[in-house]
């Protein structure tokens, strides 16, 4: 404790001399400028951080939204202190803003529970469900560690009993604070890790409840680092130096983030919503890389839009690739003025705004920049996603939109990849009864795959059709083991891409779900051949064009590189005299192929899935 107590008190020594000598240098000129007072800091040359405020010259379109485009959710709101007329007001908020459900974190177990449970809802009915928080003391005092439920032999069973009770009263959900791993100690005063497994039983009966745990774990990386000249959030944190966790016996950042994901991965069934984006917005490539590890984790981005908007390219190709495992929330009690910048950044294209109306921004000296989502994709953030993930905000938001025949319809079209489990369990059943041979040829993609007659395009060969209409690359990656697995083919061939595009996905980011897709063919089935088709050229996205040859280009160059690869080129030979795509080629929606234009195709794939079946024979010889 003492040197806890010498940590605090260098931090607060340091936050003192804020004011005194941490400065914005503005300039040395010793002798001030035309018409400015010598009196000011800016004429003496330096300016108090706590004194800065600068005012950005840009003139660029602003477009501060109000009003959520579509209805959401917002799965992270603590409303725990509010009075009843603030809690009224909070949802008048939530009305202007089209906020349709909150979901309290705030939850006590025990009798606590229903209580607050029936405060949020005696008023407001659906428009509120609630978590209950984990509960380390059980029937201890608060005030002695000495006597917490959680240093007795069968805490976890215990816990989850509580749990189970919870969810019994209404509880839609395990909230688990940062104390585990940063505050919370055994009796001898040593740490207790994330991934303690006194704590195993609980995550089993949360997915025995079907109910998610959402967990905050860790901070910002910032607040494990040195708090020095360096350190991007110093001027944060020494206004609130307890928010420090340098030092001392404290873990490291990627040690508390790991111990984490090892709970996430060893209980698979369990779901778990990572809050605060995982603690991970500054390193969007480990998150992607854990979320594609673990199909049982979700992320919230409450409280870390400004991390997220600062880097809108790397953001916007993160939201399109995981659209279905994000969520929206804030954090607190949001008015509307800490609203505007969350609907500002999903939906808009406006740079450099404040992610917050304060004058001395929580998480740093920065602005952020618009996302500019597409429709599908705010849906599935806004509300559709939470709904999936939490059984009792699909039950309010069902009672939110009763009688609302437009409300009912929106929230009854599905998106993102469980829009297509009703096709991926035919595909399960056409594997059960008519029991494809292992080792033919596979054809996987979306609606110009599934169009495909391929017994008359391909008479006698018995080549399996796994198309699935309205696909993306990234949806053929989130299902290709559950397609591929049971086939075992010799030969993928693969058309993905011009949806991609559609829905505002750059050409970097399609290629690279390609390269994704066939990747996970090398490592799970590394003797199967991969033909990639390239992605059409068609008179109803003729403004695609261009998109679609950046995507070409690079998914041609990639199999160049790849011996197990082939890249066949369908889109020039449907081009006509004036090389804009001939009409002949497509139906009339302009998009599909006609026949004509799969007998060109035909033409084309045939040789190429020869050349793939002769190279998988010679291979197996070679390396029987």
């Amino acid at each position: 404790m003492a040197a806890e107590r010498r940590r605090t008190a260098t931090i607060s020594s340091t936050s003192a001399k804020l004011c005194c000598w941490l400065v914005a240098l503005i300039g040395t000129a010793a002798i001030p400028a035309d018409g400015q007072d010598a009196k000011t800091p800016a004429a003496a040359g330096r300016i108090p951080l706590d004194e800065f405020r600068p005012r950005s010259q840009l003139r660029t379109p602003q477009h501060p939204l109000t009003r959520a485009k579509f209805p959401c959710i917002n799965v992270h709101f603590h409303p725990e202190k509010l009075t009843p007329a603030e809690l009224d007001q909070q949802v008048k908020v939530m009305d202007d803003a089209n906020i349709a459900v909150s979901v309290s974190l705030d939850g006590r177990v025990g009798t606590k529970f229903s209580e607050h449970l029936a405060w949020l809802n005696e008023r407001h009915p659906n428009r509120f469900v609630s978590f209950v928080r984990m509960d380390y003391i059980g029937d201890g005092d608060a005030k002695d560690p000495k006597t917490w439920d959680v240093h007795k032999p069968g805490f976890g069973a215990r816990m989850a009993d509580r749990l189970s009770e919870a969810a019994r009263q209404g509880a839609a959900g395990l909230k688990l604070l940062k104390s585990l791993g940063l505050t919370l100690r055994d009796l001898d005063g040593k740490l207790i890790s994330p991934d303690d497994p006194r704590f195993d039983p609980v995550w089993e009966r949360a997915a025995e409840l079907d109910i998610p745990v959402i967990w905050h774990c860790a901070d910002p990386r910032a607040f494990f680092d040195p708090v020095d000249e360096h350190n991007e959030r110093y001027e944060e944190l020494s206004r609130h130096p307890d928010w420090s966790f340098h030092g001392g016996d404290f873990p490291k950042f990627d040690d508390l983030v790991a111990a984490r994901m090892r709970v996430v991965a060893k209980h698979p069934k369990t779901t778990f919503i990572l809050a605060h984006f995982a603690d991970l917005p500054d390193d969007l490539k480990t998150l992607g890389s854990y979320l594609d590890q673990y199909p049982n984790a979700y992320v919230e981005f409450a409280g870390r839009i400004a991390e997220l908007g600062r880097q809108p390219y790397t953001a916007r190709e993160f939201f399109l690739r995981y659209q279905d495992r994000i969520l929206f929330g804030t954090d607190g009690v949001p008015p509307m003025t800490e609203l505007v910048p969350h609907f500002q950044m999903l939906e808009t294209r406006d740079e450099y705004f404040p992610y917050e109306d304060n004058p001395f921004p929580p998480q740093g000296f920065w602005n952020i920049y618009g996302l500019d989502l597409p429709n599908d994709v705010l849906q599935q953030v806004y509300y559709e996603n939470a709904a999936r993930v939490i059984p009792a905000v699909r039950k309010a938001l069902a009672a939110f939109a009763k009688g609302r025949t437009d409300l009912e319809k929106m929230f009854a079209t599905v998106r993102g990849p469980a829009r297509w489990e009703a096709t991926m369990k035919r595909f399960d059943q056409e594997n059960a009864t008519d029991a494809p041979k292992p080792g033919g040829v596979a054809f996987v993609g979306s609606s110009s795959m599934v169009r495909w007659n391929l017994d008359k395009s391909f008479p006698g060969k018995g080549y399996v059709n796994r198309g699935f209409g309205g696909s993306q690359a990234s949806e053929a990656v989130h299902f290709a083991r559950r397609i591929l697995e049971p086939l075992k083919p010799k030969v993928v061939v693969f058309y993905e891409g011009d949806n991609d595009i559609a829905r505002g996905k750059s050409p970097e980011q399609v290629a690279a779900d390609f390269r994704e897709f066939v990747g996970f063919i090398h490592k799970e089935l590394p003797d199967t051949r991969v033909v990639i088709l390239s992605v059409k050229y068609s008179p109803s996205r003729a403004k695609s064009t261009f998109q679609h040859k950046a995507v070409n280009a690079l998914i041609e160059a990639y199999c160049h590189e790849d011996p197990q690869c082939r890249y066949v080129d369908v889109a020039t030979p449907l081009l006509g005299a004036d090389g804009s795509p001939d009409p002949k080629y497509f139906v009339k929606d302009m998009l599909h192929l006609s026949d004509e234009g799969y007998a060109a195709w035909a033409k084309l794939v045939g040789p190429a899935i020869e050349e793939a079946l002769a190279d998988h024979a010679r291979q197996a010889v070679a390396n029987p």
